[in-house]
């Protein structure tokens, strides 16, 4: 993971910081969010956050709405631009990390795309599936 971030985050660019990185990463993972779902997220304040997300609003990256659910809430999305940042950023990443990993033989590949698929059964989001026929 920390090959992943340190490379994710070589890549940003329109001059983000770290968090605002992040929350870029987050929003176009999950949209929409809130703003309290961003806090928890990055483990930042609400008022920080706000500021995080203003700034990204600002570089047309960003765009809040009225939620849906309550109205008193407001949800957070990224505009086609902030998805082209995001986007740019993860598919220079994948492809550095795939021309590490044909580096191993292919015996060795096999078993990191079995480890990654374990490890995605066990912390992706969504309902759990056990089963001890493997």
């Amino acid at each position: 993971m920390r090959f992943v971030r340190k490379h994710m985050r070589s890549h940003r660019t329109e001059g983000l910081s770290v968090p605002q990185f992040r929350t870029l990463m987050a929003l176009g993972s999950s949209p929409p969010m809130t703003l309290c779902a961003v806090a928890e997220f990055l483990g930042a304040s609400a008022p920080t956050t706000s500021r995080i997300v203003s700034k990204l609003v600002n570089k047309g990256l960003v765009t809040r709405r009225e939620c849906a659910r309550d109205r008193r809430q407001v949800d957070l999305r990224l505009t086609p631009r902030g998805q082209r940042v995001r986007e740019f950023a993860s598919q220079a990443t994948e492809a550095l990390l795939a021309k590490e990993l044909s580096k191993l033989p292919d015996h060795e590949q096999r078993a990191v795309v079995l480890a990654m698929r374990s490890l995605h059964s066990l912390f992706a989001p969504g309902p759990k599936l056990v089963s001890n026929e493997d």
